[in-house]
């Protein structure tokens, strides 16, 4: 028997609980882009209409199309780590965290001390309370490992694993990707990937411009930690005098904000997500593929 008094915020449907929840993890989010008015192939200014002379002509032959992409403030094999979420004899699975993790994070875990490494990690006490019933148990298996643990006749120590780790691809920054989170109470998919937008970029809702005729764009995939993921995002344009006007984002989860070309996306998504690429690049089709006017 169903409790319909009970509320996922997962799927936003009554009956069970996160926990319970049959479909993937799901976060809601934008992609917000604006046509770059500076980097035109023609002689004109553009916003976000096309010329008279032009309306007959391809979008793709003058916009520059550009992407609103947001930078962690962590990587998430190194907040993962912190939070514990492994098991203490699973080598294997702690390596996959550590070669998602940047130098930096490496060298923080190698000299510093886990009072330190977790204040940092969360900053705002409101954010650190949230994970406070993990902080004891994450805090005994780092310094388990700090100390060294057998695993199959063989002492495994943190120095050693990290050490192991140099020996793969070095990440000098966290993962670019774009603004997204999980809903609220009661809150629609609409509404949680408006509110994460603004929370993380800085930008407020006004400006957003949906394109209600193009259903959202959505990754599939899944995590490192074996759980199926759903990322969905709503495209929506932001005006090009609009984007300029400077923004204070969210410094606890987010390191820097960028306008990039498709070319920059790619370039900066870490080749292991297919899955976001794939997506970014289903954008860029749809826009340099189709004709918009926006309102």
């Amino acid at each position: 028997m169903h409790n319909y008094d009970v509320y996922c915020n997962n799927c936003g449907k009554n009956g069970h609980q996160f926990y319970q929840c049959k479909i993937p993890i799901t976060s809601f989010g934008v992609v917000a882009f604006r046509v770059n008015t500076e980097n035109t192939n023609n002689s004109g200014r553009f916003f976000e209409g096309v010329r008279e002379n032009e309306v007959e002509r391809s979008s793709k032959e003058f916009k520059k199309y550009e992407f609103l992409m947001i930078r962690r403030k962590d990587t998430l094999g190194y907040i993962d780590f912190m939070r514990g979420k492994y098991t203490l004899h699973n080598s294997h699975y702690i390596m996959n965290m550590m070669k998602q993790m940047t130098i930096d994070e490496k060298t923080r875990l190698r000299t510093g001390n886990f009072t330190e490494l977790w204040k940092n990690l969360w900053g705002d006490e409101a954010i650190s309370n949230q994970y406070k019933s993990e902080e004891n148990s994450s805090r005994e298996k780092y310094n388990a490992l700090k100390t060294g643990i057998m695993i199959k006749t063989k002492l495994y120590t943190l120095d050693a694993l990290l050490d192991e780790s140099m020996t793969y691809h070095q990440w000098t920054e966290p993962e670019w990707g774009f603004p997204k989170g999980r809903r609220n109470m009661q809150e629609t998919d609409y509404e949680c990937a408006i509110r994460e937008f603004s929370e993380e970029t800085g930008y407020t809702p006004n400006i957003l411009k949906n394109i209600h005729n193009i259903i959202p764009f959505e990754e599939n995939f899944s995590g490192s930690n074996y759980k199926s993921y759903k990322h969905k995002y709503y495209l929506m344009n932001i005006s090009y005098l609009d984007s300029l006007h400077p923004t204070t984002f969210e410094n606890t989860e987010v390191s820097d904000i960028g306008w990039k070309s498709f070319e920059e996306c790619v370039s900066c998504i870490r080749p292991y997500n297919l899955e976001k690429i794939q997506m970014i690049s289903k954008i860029h089709t749809c826009l340099t593929t189709n004709q918009f006017y926006f309102m």
